[in-house]
């Protein structure tokens, strides 16, 4: 299963492949506050009772879990080596020179890399991604999970899973052209991650300051809710009407679609990205609010949708009990993680 560890809640998410993907599987809890923060760990016991409490009647059959971190304890970095040298011997070199890449001793981090592609410019130099994260950090999630019934088998950077998700963000589009340039802002209650895909492949990555935080904590405190997953409830069921949250999401996407604009700006002027942008997605808990596609739409003034990681794929009656169909645009993390299980 793929285990999205939120500031707010905990979304789990399970993938069988038959023939055909389908959604098997989905659970969601509230967490307490504030049992994560800053995308760390900081309460191992209320986190393991969320994930326990959405395995509950989520119809997820695995105990086995890819997890994704981020933030501040996570760092990654494009190096260059040699293009000869096999894993064993990029292996050996990052931990020789792994001082004068990452800002802690190698004792307290967990490093791993992939080969990204060949140097375009040096033929005999391949691009290497090195990302570490504090092993702490990595160890609160997997203790969190293990309280919680689940064995933690794959920890995969957030940013990495949201471009595993793409895939499927353009499959859920018949009419899209993975050979296309794609802009996906996963916009989050804490921060939006960024990727631009280009024939397929990412090309481009960032995390930005956007967040629906300050807006949904407005509009819990207007409705009169618990939280921000009851708000969501409510609007999923009918209680709280499109109309009683109307302005506040209109006045969150002239903000939204200014932030996205200038971000697709730097990104062409730091990259040299000189092909157009054909579409920009936006998933997230942004796309929960009703209205929002039509309200960016307005302001951005470039190709836009939302996007739905699962919005093709049949779903288990369990997980339809459990609402992921109406969640989907909220699912590319846990997608992105789920999908390793499957492909």
């Amino acid at each position: 299963m793929g285990v999205d560890i939120g500031a707010k809640r905990v979304q789990l998410l399970e993938f069988r492949d038959s023939g055909r993907l389908r959604v098997n599987g989905y659970g969601s809890a509230r967490l307490t506050d504030p049992a994560v923060v800053d995308d760390i760990v900081t309460d191992v016991e209320a986190v393991g009772n969320a994930v326990k409490n959405a395995l509950r009647k989520s119809g997820i059959s695995s105990q086995n879990a890819a997890v994704a971190v981020s933030g501040p304890g996570v760092i990654t970095k494009i190096i260059e080596l040699p293009a000869h040298f096999d894993d064993a011997e990029i292996e050996e070199q990052i931990h020789y020179d792994a001082e004068s890449y990452i800002p802690h001793p190698i004792e307290e981090v967990h490093l791993d890399f992939r080969v990204v592609e060949p140097d375009p410019n040096k033929p005999s130099v391949n691009r290497v991604m090195l990302a570490a994260c504090r092993r702490e950090t990595v160890e609160t999630y997997i203790e969190a999970l293990k309280k919680g019934g689940v064995t933690v088998e794959i920890v995969d950077l957030a940013s990495i899973a949201l471009q595993n998700a793409c895939s499927l963000l353009i499959d859920s589009d018949p009419s899209s052209d993975e050979r296309s340039n794609y802009a996906v802002f996963d916009v989050r209650g804490e921060q939006t991650r960024m990727t631009v895909q280009s024939n397929g492949e990412s090309v481009y990555t960032r995390e930005l300051t956007l967040a629906t935080g300050s807006m949904l904590a407005s509009l819990v405190s207007q409705n009169k809710v618990l939280d921000e997953s009851e708000l969501f409830e409510r609007l999923r069921d009918g209680t709280i009407d499109a109309d009683m949250v109307a302005d506040d999401v209109k006045k969150f996407a002239t903000n939204a679609a200014a932030q996205i604009e200038q971000a697709l700006q730097f990104f062409t002027s730091a990259t040299g990205f000189y092909e157009t942008i054909d579409e920009v997605i936006v998933t997230g808990e942004i796309g929960l609010l009703p209205g929002i596609e039509t309200a960016l739409g307005e302001h951005l003034g470039r190709p836009l949708r939302l996007g739905n990681p699962i919005g093709k794929m049949p779903a288990s009656s369990a997980a339809k009990k459990k609402g992921v169909e109406w969640y989907g645009p909220a699912l590319a993390v846990a997608s992105g993680l789920a999908i390793r299980s499957v492909r």
